[in-house]
């Protein structure tokens, strides 16, 4: 690498990292010296998720999904801090995913070994269970391989969805489901 552009102070190389276009670009960055990858190591971790999510606008991995329900019990840990945050937690529902996902960048971070598991849950755990379930709806339909269906776009294969559902607001709502659960608290009257 160039002396030069290590000559720039640490922070403009920081600032500099946040601008790129995916944690590919990150990661080869990091490997261009060592020097380089010392600096880059004190990347903010939302720096990372910030590109973690401009990536999941053209990348399979990661999707925005998954960055909402990595993120999502950090986000609930946020909500319960004040009534304010919980007021704005409440706002980020109206948005769906989307909104979640815009106060996550907020609030929220991702280091790049959160990530690398983030993957490897995606690939060991996600997909099998969300194929398998679009699976289950073709082998509903008869003779669907033989023209049973007239498109397979017409299958409703939102599996990924509910399972992202099922994930975020489970993390988002673990802490009080836990307090309850050690016997701290008593669930309101309904």
């Amino acid at each position: 690498m160039s002396s030069r552009i290590l000559s720039l102070p640490h922070d403009v190389l920081l600032l500099l990292a946040g601008h790129l276009y995916g944690l590919e670009d990150f990661s080869n960055l990091c490997l261009t010296c060592k020097e380089m990858r010392s600096i880059l190591a004190d990347a903010l971790p939302n720096t990372i998720l910030r590109i973690a999510v401009r990536q999941s606008h053209f990348s399979p991995f990661p999707s925005s999904y998954l960055l909402v329900a990595a993120t999502a019990r950090e986000l609930g840990n946020w909500a319960r801090k004040s009534t304010t945050n919980e007021e704005t937690l409440a706002t980020a529902f109206q948005g769906g995913f989307e909104g979640l996902l815009g106060l996550a960048l907020r609030q929220c971070s991702l280091t790049m070994s959160q990530l690398r598991e983030l993957q490897t849950i995606q690939y060991s755990i996600v997909n099998p269970v969300t194929n398998a379930s679009a699976s289950q709806q073709w082998r509903a339909i008869p003779d669907f391989w033989s023209g049973g269906a007239s498109d397979a776009a017409s299958i409703s294969a939102d599996a990924s969805d509910s399972f992202f559902h099922i994930a975020v607001y489970g993390e988002l709502f673990s802490p009080d489901i836990e307090t309850y659960l050690n016997g701290n608290q008593t669930l309101p009257a309904q």
